[in-house]
């Protein structure tokens, strides 16, 4: 049987028109979940589910034994702020499943039977629960540790939508953003991601939000032991886009956006910085070490969408953000 990579669309808790802290957004208040059958016990912080509530409930449709599965989200005393913060890390789940990636979700996964396929078991999961929303949020945002194993990256995805409203019944996805966290942060940075709509007159009813330990684009296979620590989200209307304040004051900028033959990156940061650029299938496709400011030459890529990220040379990440190349 394949080994399967899970790649979940999750729903965000309660938000409003104006900032705010989300539902259980401070991970301090936790509970204990029955899933699965047999039933088994997991811990999970109020409003939120993961990982574990999905592989307890996908195994006995697999014949996996629950006893062989490894349970991938903590409370972590090591919290941004208050007591508590909730760590996800990716495991392996055996041959069948393999490496799963750390998920941190507030909807709760279950199977649809009339559509389980043992070959695909990923395709009859679906959903329980969702917010609706009135305002078109601008951002969310999150602090967040990282310690990837090996070139492991983790990954934040947003999906604004119209529920019902898309072809089938499905929802209508109206607004997105995504970003990749590829290398170590090992202090608590906020990580604020702007949301990108479609239509600037339509107003989604749902927000959908996926924090992940390892990245559901890469080509690569995710890596056993990443560990992602998430604290103190926050959404709301205004964004000042994405940004990352591990060098505080300091400025990065990529241009022209989109751009056909050339990019010119500039910082103020005064350091030996590594600019790396990805597909959109987490393929590396371009890495150029600098200081101050450099050209890079994109003119063979394939027109797209791209996302890059820069980072000290010790591995800390500084900025991330998207590039299109428009031939």
């Amino acid at each position: 049987m394949k080994k399967v990579l899970l790649s979940i669309t999750i729903l965000i808790s309660m938000l409003s028109a104006t900032a705010q802290t989300f539902s259980g957004a401070g991970m301090e208040s936790w509970r204990s979940l029955s899933v699965g059958f047999p039933s088994t016990q997991v811990t999970l912080p109020d409003h939120w589910f993961g990982t574990d509530s999905l592989i307890y409930t996908v195994a006995p449709f697999l014949t996996i034994p629950t006893s062989s599965l490894t349970k991938q989200m903590v409370k972590s005393s090591s919290a941004h702020s208050g007591s508590f913060a909730a760590e996800v890390t990716s495991k392996n789940q055996g041959t069948t499943l393999g490496v799963i990636p750390g998920i941190l979700t507030n909807a709760r996964p279950g199977i649809d039977i009339a559509k389980f396929d043992p070959n695909n078991p990923i395709s009859s999961i679906n959903y329980v629960g969702g917010t609706s929303i009135s305002s078109r949020i601008g951002y969310v945002s999150a602090w967040l540790k990282y310690a990837p194993q090996g070139g492991d990256k983790a990954q934040i995805i947003i999906t604004a939508v119209l529920a019902g409203q898309g072809l089938g019944g499905a929802d209508s996805i109206v607004g997105s953003a995504d970003t990749i966290i590829a290398s170590q942060v090992s202090a608590y940075t906020k990580y604020e991601v702007k949301i990108n709509y479609i239509d600037p007159n339509v107003v989604p009813d749902k927000l959908l939000v996926l924090f992940l330990s390892s990245t559901s684009v890469t080509a690569t296979v995710p890596v056993d032991g990443s560990k992602l620590t998430v604290d103190d989200v926050e959404a709301g209307i205004h964004s000042s886009g994405i940004h990352f304040p591990l060098l505080n004051n300091e400025v990065v900028s990529c241009y022209p956006n989109p751009a056909t033959e050339v990019v010119n990156i500039n910082t103020t940061i005064n350091q030996p910085l590594i600019w790396e650029l990805y597909n959109m299938s987490g393929q590396k496709v371009k890495q150029v070490n600098f200081t101050k400011n450099t050209t890079v030459n994109v003119k063979e890529l394939p027109s797209g969408m791209y996302f890059y990220s820069i980072t000290s040379n010790d591995g800390a990440l500084v900025y991330t953000g998207k590039l299109s190349v428009d031939k």
